[in-house]
């Protein structure tokens, strides 16, 4: 999949008027990938994940596991399951090692109805990775990918990351 980061116009949802700014760019840092299809039924094993989860939980929806564990690959997810992730907000490095298969991939997604955000304000983006996949075959879909830092955007630096801009 190519993201193209500049001189792309923003997509106006259906019913909706333009908002500015209307053309995508890099240094916001920051992208949303929209589908309109229609959600692919889960055909193995459910699990779950919360921001109150841990790493001591099941997977269940009882004793739901933190984010950080689900993406390491616990061994009760098997190819065609899906993990689903209930909203909130969700910070820290993210590592996926998730690995499905073709005929079966493991679906990862947004609780239907929930608003599922990875929060990249954890540092110098170059320096780091907010989510990181390892694994294969598997699909993302519903989750919001973002920075909630507010520093300002200006700077005296020219070219790509300048040094008084962190995000």
């Amino acid at each position: 999949v190519s993201v193209p980061m500049t001189n792309v116009r923003s997509t106006i949802p259906i019913g909706h008027e333009p908002a500015a700014p209307t053309v995508v760019d890099k240094e916001f840092g920051t992208f949303l990938i929209v589908s309109d299809a229609t959600p692919i039924p889960a055909p193995g094993n459910e699990f779950y994940v919360a921001t109150t989860g841990s790493a001591a939980g099941d997977g269940s929806l009882a004793y739901p596991w933190d984010l950080a564990t689900a993406m390491s690959h616990p061994r009760s997810v098997a190819p065609g399951d899906t993990i689903w992730i209930h909203g909130g907000s969700y910070s820290g490095r993210l590592t996926s090692r998730l690995s499905g298969s073709a005929a079966a991939p493991i679906y990862v997604r947004a609780f239907p109805g929930e608003e599922v955000r990875l929060d990249m304000n954890q540092g110098d983006p170059k320096l780091q990775r907010t989510l990181t996949i390892e694994g294969q075959y598997t699909l993302f879909q519903g989750l919001e990918i973002y920075s909630s830092e507010l520093a300002s955007r200006t700077t005296l630096s020219s070219g790509s990351w300048p040094s008084d801009i962190r995000r």
